[in-house]
C-alpha cells in the first residue's frame, strides 16, 4: 500500500489571547518595559528661561524636563474602546493599527545649546533641534475591546482627563521655546484629540495608567502521562475516536471543551479503516523524547479523506482565540499536482456546501500543490469551498497578506500558529504563522451575518 501522508502532532495550546502579531506602537511604562520590548527614550530640551515644565500625578517613567519613555509593543492588540471613550498611543511603524488615525504634535524646543536626544528606534518620529511626535488616535466606538491588553507590565496611554479605564492619572506639561515659537498640532479635523493633547506655545498631555486583562489559558497538552485514545466506540458517534485522560504536566484533561464545546474527538472520514491514530513516543527534533499524536493514512481509494481533531458544538463562538501546536508531515503527501492538505479551519453556523444557500463563513489554512507540483501555504476565508472572499498564498506574496514565499516544511517539526479577532466588521483580523513567519494575514470581517463559530478543526 502506498503511504500518502503521515502526520505527527505534538504539544497543542489553545489560548484566549490578545493578538501577538505587530503594528508597532509605544505605551508609557509604569517603571520598566517587558523583557521582550524595546525601551525608547525621547529627551526634549525645554525652554531654558524661567522653565515651567512640570509633571503632576501619574506619569509613569516620564522624567526630567522632559524625558518621555515608551515601550514598543504590538499595536494590533489595541482596538477602539467599546464604551465610546477615546485614547492615543505613540506611533512606531509606517501605519497606525486598524481603526485608528495618525495625528502629529510638533514641539518647538530650546533654541540655545539644544540638547535633544533619543535612545532606541523612534521612527517615524523625528527629533533634531525640535521634536515631531506622531500618535495613533483611537476614537471610541460601540465595538472593539472592553479593557486594555496585558503586556506583562503596568503601563499607560494618552487619554482625556475623565477616563473611566484609568487606575491613576496625571499631566505632563512642557514649557516649549519662547522665541518665535512654531508649535503646532495637526488633528486632521478630529478636534476631540485636543482633550488628550493640546496647547499653543506650550503643551499639555493627559496620561493614564490603564486597566488590563491578561489572556486566559484554555487548554494545553503534550499528550503526556495518562492521555490515551479510547478504544471503545461511543454509540451514535459516527467515526469518532475520543482522546481521554489528564495530562499531568499541564493539568488539562481531554476531550477539549473550550468555548463551551462538547463531544470533541478525532474524526475519520472516507477512510474505511485505512486511517489510524495512536499516541507515540517520538524525538521532539532536539534530541529529547516526547509524546505525540500520530495519524497515518495508508491509502487513498475514495477521493478526499480526513482525519482531524474536531472541537465540536461550540457555544461561545463570538470570541478571540490564539491556537498553537507543532507538527511534522511526510513529504510523500506532496508527490502529486493540484492537491491540498488542510491543517486548520473553523466554520461558523450555517456554513454550507456550494449551492445550498448558506450564510456562514469558513477560515481555512492548507498546503496546496499547483499544476507544476509547487507547494505553498494557502490561507483563505470563504462563503463556501467555491467562493473565497479573500485568499493568501505564499507562491504569490502580497502586501495585503503581509506574507513572503516561505517554503513548505516536510519531514521535520514546525510550529503553526493562528490568531483571530472575531468580528462582523472591518476591525476583524486573522493571521497564520509558520515558525514565526507570517504566511497569511487578513484585516476585515472574520464571519458573515454575525454567525458565531460552530466548530474548529485541527490537523486535518
Amino acid at each position: 500500500m502506498k503511504v500518502i501522508y503521515k502526520t505527527v502532532v505534538g504539544t497543542c495550546t489553545l489560548l484566549l489571547s490578545s493578538n501577538i502579531f505587530a503594528t508597532d506602537i509605544g505605551v508609557i511604562p509604569d517603571t520598566n518595559c517587558p523583557a521582550n520590548s524595546e525601551s525608547i527614550r525621547i529627551y526634549m530640551d525645554d525652554e531654558d528661561d524661567n522653565n515651567a515644565s512640570k509633571r503632576e500625578g501619574w506619569v509613569g517613567a516620564t522624567e526630567g524636563s522632559t524625558q518621555f519613555r515608551f515601550c514598543r509593543v504590538n499595536g494590533d492588540n489595541f482596538k477602539p474602546l467599546s464604551n465610546n471613550e477615546d485614547y492615543a498611543v505613540l506611533k512606531l511603524s509606517d501605519s497606525c493599527p486598524n481603526n485608528s488615525i495618525e495625528f502629529n504634535r510638533y514641539f518647538d524646543n530650546e533654541d540655545d545649546r539644544n540638547a535633544n536626544g533619543v535612545t532606541g528606534n523612534i521612527y517615524p518620529n523625528i527629533v533634531n533641534h525640535n521634536t515631531s511626535l506622531k500618535f495613533c488616535y483611537f476614537k471610541g466606538a460601540s465595538y472593539g475591546m472592553d479593557s486594555f491588553p496585558d503586556i506583562g507590565v503596568e503601563y499607560g496611554v494618552f487619554a482625556p482627563k475623565n477616563f473611566s479605564k484609568s487606575l491613576a492619572s496625571g499631566t505632563i506639561y512642557t514649557d516649549d521655546e519662547d522665541d518665535n515659537n512654531a508649535n503646532r498640532l495637526n488633528v486632521h479635523g478630529h478636534n476631540a484629540i485636543k482633550a488628550i493633547i493640546h496647547g499653543g506655545r506650550n503643551t499639555t498631555l493627559n496620561v493614564h495608567k490603564v486597566e488590563t486583562t491578561a489572556p486566559t489559558l484554555l487548554f494545553s497538552s503534550g499528550f503526556e502521562n495518562n492521555v490515551y485514545i479510547d478504544p471503545n466506540p461511543v454509540y451514535g458517534s459516527e467515526d469518532y475516536d475520543f482522546i481521554r485522560g489528564t495530562d499531568n504536566t499541564t493539568g488539562f484533561s481531554w476531550p477539549i471543551d473550550i468555548l463551551g464545546a462538547s463531544e470533541s474527538a478525532l474524526h475519520r472520514v472516507a477512510g474505511d479503516g485505512e486511517l489510524t491514530s495512536e499516541i507515540q513516543t517520538v524525538d521532539d527534533g532536539n534530541g529529547a523524547l516526547t509524546k505525540a499524536l500520530y495519524n497515518h493514512e495508508k491509502s487513498r481509494k475514495h477521493g478526499d479523506t480526513q482525519l482531524t481533531y474536531e472541537i465540536l458544538n461550540i457555544t461561545q463562538g463570538k470570541t478571540d482565540l490564539y491556537v498553537k501546536y507543532r507538527m511534522k508531515i511526510d513529504s510523500n503527501m506532496l508527490g502529486t499536482i493540484n492537491k491540498w492538505r488542510a491543517l486548520f479551519e473553523y466554520k461558523t453556523k450555517d456554513y454550507k456546501d456550494p449551492g445550498e444557500g448558506g450564510t456562514g463563513y469558513r477560515l481555512i489554512a492548507f498546503i496546496y500543490t499547483d499544476m507544476q507540483g509547487r507547494a505553498s501555504w494557502h490561507f483563505q476565508g470563504d462563503k463556501d469551498s467555491q467562493n473565497p472572499i479573500w485568499e493568501c498564498d505564499t507562491l504569490t506574496p502580497t502586501a495585503q497578506c503581509n506574507n513572503t514565499n516561505v517554503p513548505v516544511i516536510t519531514d521535520e517539526w514546525f510550529t503553526t500558529e493562528y490568531y483571530w479577532h472575531w468580528s462582523n466588521d472591518d476591525d476583524g483580523y486573522v493571521v497564520w504563522k509558520i515558525n514565526g513567519e507570517i504566511v497569511g494575514e487578513h484585516h476585515g470581517p472574520t464571519t458573515r451575518n454575525d454567525n458565531p463559530i460552530d466548530f474548529i478543526l485541527l490537523t486535518q
